[in-house]
């Protein structure tokens, strides 16, 4: 019988798709008041790949990506997706549509997890109607998509990205031996 232990705490970021830079710094300034400070801001990656978002938010969309530097417990997620949906609903106001889209997730050594409110074969539920779905497995000293992982997350831009920021993470883990 395996002893039951905490998890590490993980590193949280946030993916954002937006189609101005306005959006964009108006969605950092709320993220960082939620969740602190950031360890890195990465942005203006074109996102291609589908047209699902192009009725909220319109043609010209782009990607970012905010890692923030407190660490946390991974059974918050279900927390932090509830607030960044909160999030994408105050600043949609006074408009119907979405402005921007929040998708949060925690990177650890092992993978890197988002959450969702849609449910599907491959995720697991967490709680409150929020389920958690693995986009990489570190595997050969890189970060690997999984079969159903998101046609922008298989990107190498993205890769790099979260192999820079899993560098990071464990030298912020070693930190705190």
């Amino acid at each position: 019988m395996g002893k039951i232990k905490k998890p590490r705490e993980a590193l949280l970021f946030c993916g954002l798709l937006y189609a101005s830079e306005q959006l964009f710094e108006d969605a950092l300034q709320s993220l960082s008041d939620l969740f602190g400070p950031l360890a890195k801001e990465a942005r203006g990656f074109p996102f291609k790949g589908t047209d699902y978002y192009q009725r909220e938010l319109g043609e010209e969309i782009y990607k970012g990506f905010l890692f923030f530097e407190q660490l946390i417990p991974m059974d918050v997620m279900a927390s932090v997706k509830m607030k960044t949906n909160e999030l994408e609903e105050r600043l949609s106001l006074p408009r119907t549509l979405r402005s921007v889209n929040l998708d949060p997730g925690y990177l650890d050594l092992s993978k890197v997890m988002l959450a969702t409110t849609k449910d599907r074969a491959h995720r697991l539920y967490l709680r409150d109607g929020i389920f958690g779905e693995v986009e990489y497995t570190y595997c050969k000293n890189s970060y690997t998509p999984c079969p159903w992982t998101y046609p922008d997350y298989r990107q190498s831009e993205y890769i790099s990205l979260f192999n820079e920021m899993r560098f990071y993470y464990q030298e912020r883990l070693r930190q705190t031996i």
